[in-house]
């Protein structure tokens, strides 16, 4: 099981899109060998049936699996 680092929580970000802030938090995801490169298009997916945003400019993007 790896822990998720708090160097991995990125603050005061600004994307163009909810699309390229979504594979921005895949990156990390990626990078740091959470998950598969593949679960980007799942996180993309799951956008599509519902949105990731929570309040408070906070979203939770995650795949559907």
């Amino acid at each position: 099981m790896k822990i998720f680092k708090d160097e991995n929580i990125q603050l005061n970000q600004y994307y163009e899109n909810k699309i390229e802030a979504i594979l921005a938090a895949g990156k990390i995801l990626v990078e740091n060998g959470y998950v598969e490169e593949s679960y980007l298009q799942d996180m993309l997916a799951r956008e599509e049936e519902v949105s990731t945003y929570i309040g408070n400019n906070i979203a939770i993007p995650h795949g559907i699996v």
